[in-house]
């Protein structure tokens, strides 16, 4: 094809960039469901709750043992899918096994491991590979692979995010770098990483489909020096990633994020960007802080970029020292074709200079000059023209993801990024509300400022609301759903409502409590730790003295088992304006146990000046513990 064809499929690719969907609406059918889908029937037990975590890592490494039989007088072995150790007996069996024996051997073995390997397109081209690598290589490369990358920067930035989240704490953090430990000392010795690592899986498999996907796209593998559209579609990618986690469609995040890795890993890969000397990765690509790669940064398309290979095929790009323009190697079946050398400035091709290609055992633009490639995918040479540089472009890669994860985590905000990590723990927004008439300019305050107060903190999974009076504590209500709990107050916020919730409809009340003259405090806080998630918050608003305080052991137990903290807002008097001191009475635990109990659970007691608007408090108090 010539230049102005390449140019031409080049603008193209560039409009396919440009009209690239940004939407975080998915296909319930095809969803991956990364966070709540089971991947096989088999694994329905182990990813019960009811299970350890511990159980469920034995199990998996059960599960994920394989036996080998050889086909001739071999003694059965097993091998894990851990890539070092197949590699291992793979080597260790080269010396004595013939040709159809090890074919045999390469496609068994190599099925199971090359899924993971390096930077090779697709699994079919990555068993062959596995073939071809053992033939001519007579070993299998030591590679890192996107997976690898992906889940080595995927735990690096999640353990930095929690340490950013617990900063007040952060002595506690120093010198631990075990994922599993920081999550039990931010959120108890029950807590589990189990949802990071389905979010870790979900992203490597949207990592790895570029590769079934987009296989032709260049701008996807930043090949064919269609690099300035490479870096629009990770531009694209970012803002899919950012606008569907505002929106809690975390299983579009996660295709959003994995794809962008996978592009920006290529980069380092497929570019002269190592060749260059650089020893940073660059910081124009996947951000949004610095302008995106211009076409003036990458080599000109009517000028050759590499000499033809020699038989180890070093420094076979051009360079021209710190002014050297980016470029990339042209691969076979992609939507931009390689020129021919005859067809660049000064052509002609007799001297070897060419366009560069990927290069490797599958492309067959390597044959063309310029002759080799520069891909560094694999530490084999079969498949790597500059396989030499493969670890140095994989550290690169992996610095590189860890750079974007942490400027995503920015964007989003700790909290909402913690959350799309499955590290943040489901909890429940639970209000203990009491319901007597006095109350109604609270229970207005608090419908009024609602919207303030859920934005105080990460949108829980449920809303809960305890109402309680002197009759009575309950009945429960809970919903999904802000907007419905909202009207929910809304439907309470008048005097006439709070009368209605006098009675002792669906409430749940002790014989001994009927005719007490206090409310029912302690026994609305137990439902609502009954009712309410692992780790979550309780905000109990009253203008009254606990009239139960005998059930104060209880409530105590419960907040321990549950790891829950309790917010007390104590208001005042809104009939007579002096109501806290109509309130009491001379039973000082009565007066006590609300600070007895918010000290016990880290919760806090606030009181509200004259001026203050409950509603204004509680969103405070909303704040407060999502800082915590």
């Amino acid at each position: 094809m010539s230049s102005l064809g390449s140019r031409a499929a080049m603008i193209e690719t560039e409009q396919r960039a440009n009209a690239w969907g940004i939407s975080c609406e998915h296909d319930s059918k095809k969803s991956s469901g990364a966070q709540s889908k089971t991947t096989a029937n088999c694994f329905i037990a182990m990813q019960s709750h009811r299970c350890s975590y511990a159980l469920r890592e034995r199990f998996i490494q059960s599960f994920a043992n394989c036996k080998v039989n050889f086909i001739t007088n071999f003694q059965p072995m097993i091998c894990t899918q851990n890539a070092q150790t197949c590699r291992v007996l793979i080597n260790a069996s080269l010396r004595t096994l013939d040709g159809m024996k090890l074919i045999f051997v390469a496609v068994v073995l190599g099925g199971l491991v090359a899924t993971s390997w390096g930077f090779i397109p697709n699994f079919p081209l990555k068993v062959i590979a596995a073939v071809v690598s053992l033939f001519k290589d007579r070993r299998l490369p030591d590679d890192v692979t996107h997976k690898e990358m992906t889940k080595t920067a995927l735990v690096q930035v999640a353990i930095d995010s929690l340490k950013e989240k617990f900063k007040r704490n952060r002595a506690k953090y120093d010198g631990v770098t075990d994922l599993d430990e920081i999550v039990k000392l931010a959120y108890g010795p029950l807590a589990v990483s189990e949802y990071f690592q389905r979010v870790v899986t979900a992203i490597q498999k949207a990592n790895a489909a570029v590769d079934f996907k987009m296989s032709d796209v260049s701008a996807a593998h930043f090949d064919a020096e269609n690099i300035v559209n490479g870096s629009k579609l990770l531009l694209a990618h970012l803002e899919s990633a950012k606008k569907c986690i505002a929106k809690k469609s975390y299983d579009k995040a996660l295709e959003s994020v994995g794809q962008l890795l996978h592009g920006l890993q290529d980069f380092y890969s497929h570019t002269n960007w190592i060749e260059k000397g650089e020893r940073v990765p660059n910081s124009h690509l996947a951000t949004v802080k610095r302008e995106p790669l211009r076409a003036q940064d990458v080599a000109l398309p009517n000028y050759p970029t590499c000499v033809n290979c020699d038989s180890a095929c070093r420094n076979n790009i051009i360079i021209n020292g710190a002014s050297t323009p980016l470029t990339s190697g042209y691969y076979s079946n992609q939507d931009v074709n390689k020129p021919l050398a005859s067809q660049l400035h000064g052509g002609g091709g007799a001297d070897g200079r060419g366009k560069c290609s990927h290069g490797g055992f599958f492309d067959r633009t390597a044959k063309m000059v310029a002759k080799g490639g520069i891909n560094k995918d694999s530490g084999a040479s079969s498949q790597s023209p500059h396989w030499y540089l493969h670890k140095e472009a994989a550290d690169m890669a992996t610095r590189a993801s860890v750079d974007f994860l942490t400027e995503l985590r920015e964007e989003v905000g700790v909290d909402r990024f913690l959350a799309f990590l499955g590290l943040y723990p489901s909890y429940s927004f639970t209000i203990v509300l009491d319901t007597t008439v006095s109350m109604v300019e609270e229970v207005s305050s608090i419908y009024g400022k609602f919207d303030d107060i859920v934005n105080a903190t990460v949108p829980p999974d449920e809303y809960v609301l305890v109402p309680f009076n002197r009759a009575c504590a309950g009945p429960v209500y809970r919903s999904s759903s802000a907007k419905e709990f909202k009207e929910k107050i809304k439907s309470m916020s008048t005097r006439s409502s709070l009368a209605k919730e006098s009675g002792c409809v669906g409430g749940q009340k002790r014989p001994s409590d009927t005719d007490h003259p206090k409310e029912k405090v302690m026994r609305a806080v137990i439902r609502a730790l009954e009712t309410s998630r692992l780790g979550s918050t309780v905000y109990v608003l009253t203008d009254s003295d606990a009239g139960d305080i005998s059930s104060y052991p209880e409530a105590l137990s419960r907040v321990k088992d549950k790891r829950i903290n309790i917010f007390f807002i104590r208001s005042t008097d809104t009939q007579s304006g002096n109501k806290r001191r109509r309130r009491r009475d001379t039973a000082v635990d009565r007066e006590n146990v609300y600070a007895k109990l918010a000290e016990e659970s880290g919760g806090q007691v606030l009181i509200p000046d004259k001026d203050d608007e409950v509603g204004d408090l509680l969103a405070c108090a909303s704040s407060l513990s999502s800082a915590s």
